[in-house]
C-alpha cells in the first residue's frame, strides 16, 4: 500500500518536511504526491526517504514520465524493485539512490528512450533482462562494486556500443545478445565463463580479448557475430573449447609467446587461420 507509511516516522522523530524538491518533470512529480504526507502539494526528501521498495513497486509501471533523477532523494530504497519502470517509453534519464544494491528483474526493460543512467558504487547486482529493450541507450558505466549481471540484462539494446564488464563479475550469460552496435568489448580479468549467447547477434563486433581467467566458453557465445574477426586469448593453456563452432567467422587469433602449436593442436586449428604469437598481447 502507498501510504502504509504515513504518520510514523522512522525513530519516532520528527521530520523537517520543508526542504521541497525541485522536479524537472511535472509528471513524475505528480505521480510522486501519493508520498506527500503533510498534504502541502510539495514533497522533501525526508518525506521521500520514507518510501520502500514495496511502495514503489507499482507506482511507475507504463507511466509517461521523462526523467527521475530525484529519485535520488529515495534514500529508503535497497534495491529497485522487479519491472519498476518497465515500458516507460518516455524516460529518458534516471539516478538510482546510493542506498540502493539491486535492480530488480526487467526494472528498466522497454525503456525505449532511455539513454542516460546513473548507477552507484552501492548496486552489486543487475537483474535479468534489467535493461533489455533499452534501444537508444549507447553506453553505460558499470561501477566495479557490481558482481551479478543477470541473464539477458541488455538484451536488444542495439545502439549500445560500448562496455567495460566490472572487475567483479566472473559470469556473463546472454546479457549482450543482440546489442548489434557493440563494437569494443572489455572483459575483466575475474570472468571464469561465457555462457550460451553472451555475445550473440552482436554484429559490429570485430575483436574480443579473452583474458587468462576464461576456462569456459558455451555454445552460442558468439553466435551471429559476422564481423568478428579476430580474438586474442591471454592464457598460455588453452581450455576445452570447440572453435570451430564458436568462432566460425574469425580468421585471426592471438596468443602467448610459445603457445602457439599448444593452441593448434589442442583446438585443432583450421591451416587458413592466422595465429598471431605475441607477448604481451595487443
Amino acid at each position: 500500500m502507498f501510504f502504509s507509511f504515513i504518520g510514523c516516522y522512522r525513530d519516532n522523530k520528527d521530520y523537517d518536511f520543508s526542504h521541497n524538491i525541485i522536479f524537472a518533470d511535472s509528471c513524475t512529480k505528480q505521480i510522486c504526491l501519493i508520498w506527500d504526507i503533510d498534504n502541502n502539494g510539495e514533497l522533501s526528501s525526508q518525506e521521500l526517504s520514507l518510501v520502500n521498495p514495496t511502495d514503489l513497486k507499482y507506482a511507475f509501471q507504463g507511466k509517461l514520465i521523462s526523467s527521475f533523477d530525484e529519485l535520488i532523494f529515495f534514500s529508503g530504497l535497497n534495491y529497485i524493485p522487479s519491472y519498476c519502470f518497465f515500458y516507460n517509453t518516455k524516460l529518458e534519464s534516471i539516478t538510482i539512490p546510493s542506498s540502493a544494491q539491486s535492480l530488480g528483474t526487467c526494472c528498466f526493460s522497454g525503456c525505449v528512450n532511455l539513454t542516460s543512467i546513473t548507477i552507484p558504487s552501492s548496486v552489486t547486482t543487475i537483474g535479468m533482462y534489467c535493461f533489455s529493450g533499452c534501444t537508444e541507450l549507447v553506453s553505460i558505466n558499470l561501477p566495479n562494486s557490481i558482481t551479478t549481471l543477470g541473464s539477458g540484462s541488455f538484451y536488444g539494446c542495439k545502439n549500445l556500443k560500448s562496455i567495460i564488464i566490472p572487475n567483479s563479475v566472473i559470469s556473463i550469460d546472454g546479457c549482450f545478445r543482440g546489442c548489434t552496435n557493440l563494437k569494443e568489448v572489455i572483459l575483466p580479468s575475474s570472468l571464469t565463463t561465457l555462457a550460451m549467447y553472451s555475445f550473440s547477434q552482436c554484429s559490429s563486433l570485430e575483436s574480443i580479448t579473452i583474458p587468462e581467467s576464461v576456462i569456459s566458453i558455451e555454445q552460442y557465445s558468439f553466435d551471429e557475430c559476422n564481423s568478428l574477426k579476430r580474438v586474442n586469448f591471454s592464457g598460455s593453456s588453452p581450455f576445452e573449447l570447440d572453435f570451430e563452432s564458436i568462432f566460425p567467422s574469425v580468421d585471426t587469433i592471438c596468443v602467448p609467446k610459445g603457445a602457439k602449436e599448444l593452441y593448434i593442436s589442442s583446438w585443432n586449428i583450421r591451416d587458413d587461420i592466422i595465429i598471431i604469437e605475441s607477448d604481451p598481447l595487443i
